[in-house]
């Protein structure tokens, strides 16, 4: 997430964006034990935050896709 509002909300905000994109892909077919939710809050931003565009880019929910 961005750097805007407390440590725990913005948390609270990377989480709920990245389970709103797990329930997107079960709804899909893919089965719950094949995802993995990491929510980094503002730890790991892309830009510096000093932008509106720079925090619009932060608030993001990046996919790895990893082959068995």
């Amino acid at each position: 997430t961005d750097d805007q509002g407390s440590w725990k909300r913005r948390q609270e905000l990377s989480k709920e964006r990245a389970d709103l994109v797990a329930s997107m892909f079960e709804d899909k077919g893919l089965p719950a034990h094949r995802i993995r939710i990491v929510a980094y809050g503002g730890e790991k931003p892309l830009n510096s935050n000093i932008s509106e565009e720079d925090r619009a880019q932060n608030r993001r929910v990046e996919l790895h896709i990893v082959e068995n």
